[in-house]
């Protein structure tokens, strides 16, 4: 995710937490929908980041006993590009 996503996300995570604040009747269990929410987004991101780096470090070694050639060069962008989209697909279901 892009910084931009992350402090728009904190922006409206400030704004829900003085929504629970001010609610006297329903702020208990706002909170308690809040907290649960950020603690499901911090999983997500957390295993999101383990399996990425993971097939990145795998990439890399793979890279380390060959050439690279041009035709690589151009398969490894069409994966990269086919990866993007379905974590951005992913992330739009979750």
């Amino acid at each position: 995710c892009e910084p931009q996503q992350f402090n728009r996300l904190h922006i409206f995570g400030e704004v829900f937490e003085d929504i629970c604040n001010s609610s006297l009747i329903f702020g208990d269990i706002l909170k308690e929908v809040k907290d649960e929410y950020e603690l499901y987004m911090a999983i997500l991101l957390q295993s999101r980041a383990t399996s990425q780096d993971k097939t990145l470090l795998a990439n890399a070694k793979g890279l380390e006993r060959r050439p690279v050639k041009t035709a690589d060069v151009t398969q490894a962008k069409e994966d990269l590009r086919a990866m993007v989209a379905a974590t951005k697909a992913a992330m739009e279901h979750n």
